[in-house]
């Protein structure tokens, strides 16, 4: 798995580690990974669930932010679109 994009720190880094963390695993598996870190960062879910997702957990300052948590699940939103669009 790979992205090429442009944007803000935080939504080229979300990219990067979501990249990362799904890599490898099965498409069932990344749509549930994807709906999770979305509540997470939407408020909807505790964030303490990222503390066992590795490397994304440095994400969960962001939910502090609003306007930023939009950042970060830009590039969950679209791969989102993707997994759904190609089922």
């Amino acid at each position: 798995m790979s992205f090429d994009g442009k944007g803000c720190a935080i939504s080229i880094a979300s990219a990067s580690l979501m990249s990362d963390f799904l890599s490898g695993r099965s498409i069932a598996e990344a749509r549930e990974w994807i709906e999770r870190f979305i509540r997470i960062m939407e408020g909807r879910e505790n964030p303490d669930g990222l503390d066992a997702a590795g490397d994304l957990a440095a994400l969960k300052e962001v939910i502090l932010y609003p306007v930023r948590a939009k950042c970060a699940t830009l590039p969950w939103h679209a791969l989102r679109k993707l997994i759904w669009r190609n089922k």
